[in-house]
């Protein structure tokens, strides 16, 4: 499962948010307290889709990166590691640091970084895009 912060910084980087039962998802309701609660149906009258952030699953991950996505492995250091479909490699390779794979604690970890980069390119794609009509 991944921590609050990737969780957040997918949800603010675009990755539509899914709530329903049996669902995993950090609620910050208070402001303070982040906590991971799993979503039954006491809990669902109270969610609050400003403030609560999904939790993916591995699948769910992948799936959202697409024809990005080439294969997830685990390394000697028990870390993984998610590789970069080659023929598309090229065009991503600027927003990971040159390489064409990314590293995470967890497999889950490893594919939501790409997934978060991903998803910040093609943000940065469309504000260009934006920018580029507002100057004409």
């Amino acid at each position: 499962m991944i921590d609050y912060k990737l969780a957040k910084q997918l949800k603010d980087a675009g990755l539509p948010q899914s709530f329903g039962l049996g669902r995993w998802y950090y609620s910050n309701w208070n402001g303070e307290e982040v906590y991971k609660a799993i979503i039954d149906k006491p809990n669902l009258e109270f969610m609050e889709p400003r403030n609560d952030i999904a939790i993916p699953t591995l699948s769910e991950l992948i799936e959202a990166c697409g024809e990005w996505f080439l294969c997830l492995i685990r390394m000697p250091d028990n870390t993984w590691r998610t590789n970069i479909n080659r023929p598309t490699a090229n065009i991503v390779k600027t927003i990971i640091n040159g390489s064409d794979y990314i590293v995470g604690d967890t497999p889950e970890e490893a594919v939501a970084k790409l997934l978060k980069d991903l998803l910040n390119k093609e943000a940065d794609k469309r504000d260009k895009h934006f920018a580029s009509l507002y100057n004409e």
